[in-house]
């Protein structure tokens, strides 16, 4: 990361916007899980993992 800071152009305002959205993103997503059962919880996460993964795999 810090050589990245030094070499390359930062778009601070994507910065600031991934910042705050993960922040918020935390702070939900914390709060949700804790109210799921274990079961359903594990069921999310494989669900959004196995999309995430074929998105990747058949991107153009």
């Amino acid at each position: 990361a810090l050589f990245f800071l030094f070499v390359a152009d930062i778009d601070w305002a994507a910065v600031l916007l991934i910042a705050a959205g993960s922040t918020i993103g935390g702070q939900l997503g914390a709060r949700v899980a804790r109210r799921l059962r274990p079961q359903v919880l594990r069921g999310v996460i494989v669900v959004v993992g196995v999309v995430a993964i074929t998105q990747l795999l058949l991107r153009d």
